[in-house]
């Protein structure tokens, strides 16, 4: 079975996602074509971020890699809850101090309010609001 498989990177040194056109080989290597040619990327340099499939409350694209901003019925009525999006056990989950892991697929992104609000690159600080 094939499918489109999106995926975005982002450069440790730079601080910034790739722009240019990344490649993964079947080995899980990663390649970079520039106007040099095509590179090879490192990967304690370069961090892969595979996409959920789901939207947020807004319509924005969940990605690996992403903080989320819910509510719920318990200790996030009024104030909200952040988590990480992370992939573990083969599914995508919110992986949130007081929760553990939850997989985003058992959510309800409407009733929960659920929004992307940044990353782990260039806002981890946003997981400190947790209670």
């Amino acid at each position: 079975m094939n499918r489109e498989t999106n995926f975005r990177v982002w450069c440790k040194n730079n601080k910034e996602w790739e722009k240019d056109l990344v490649f993964i080989n079947p080995k899980g290597k990663l390649f970079q074509y520039t106007s040099k040619g095509m590179i090879g990327l490192r990967k304690d340099t370069h961090f892969i971020n595979f996409s959920t499939g789901l939207k947020d409350k807004n319509g924005i694209e969940i990605w690996e890699g992403d903080i989320l901003k819910f509510y719920n019925d318990e200790d996030y009525i009024l104030t909200p809850g952040y988590g990480e999006v992370i992939f573990k056990f083969g599914a995508f989950c919110l992986e949130h101090s007081k929760y553990g892991d939850a997989p985003l697929r058992d959510l309800d992104i409407w009733d929960m309010d659920i929004g992307v609000v940044g990353n782990i690159y260039e806002g981890k600080h946003l997981l400190s609001g947790e209670k």
